[in-house]
């Protein structure tokens, strides 16, 4: 039996667009569930909590995060390396920062990353977990 899944969407998109990744991977097996949250709005200082609450008390399971899916994911287990995640999927997620943000940003559109244009900029510090 293959571990449950927790999917994690990018910016700009909502729960349902992992849905097809979600039914592709249940015609496969996989226990699939998805994560929500507001990535404009409340951005990875609210997610990540969120997932942190989410995972609390659950048995091992998998992460797979579109772009800052993946970043959420991985900040999570950076705060919590206990968390009983086996193992992480990142889907293009700009793990040393997207140059998309910076140009976006450069070119005055830096409030369309709301708040989650920090994590989105700059990408995460170096991996030391398992």
């Amino acid at each position: 039996m293959n571990p449950p899944v927790l999917l994690l969407h990018g910016i700009w998109n909502a729960r349902a667009w992992v849905g097809p990744l979600a039914w592709r991977l249940r015609a496969r097996g996989f226990q699939v569930h998805t994560f929500g949250y507001a990535s404009i709005f409340g951005g990875p200082d609210v997610a990540v909590p969120q997932l942190l609450e989410r995972l609390a008390g659950t048995g091992p399971l998998s992460l797979v995060g579109h772009s800052l899916g993946g970043l959420v994911a991985l900040e999570a287990l950076r705060r919590q390396p206990q968390l009983p995640v086996q193992r992480v999927v990142c889907l293009g997620s700009p793990l040393r920062g997207s140059g998309t943000a910076r140009s976006l940003s450069e070119h005055g559109w830096g409030l369309a990353l709301g708040r989650s244009s920090e994590l989105l900029l700059d990408g995460l510090p170096d991996w030391q977990g398992r």
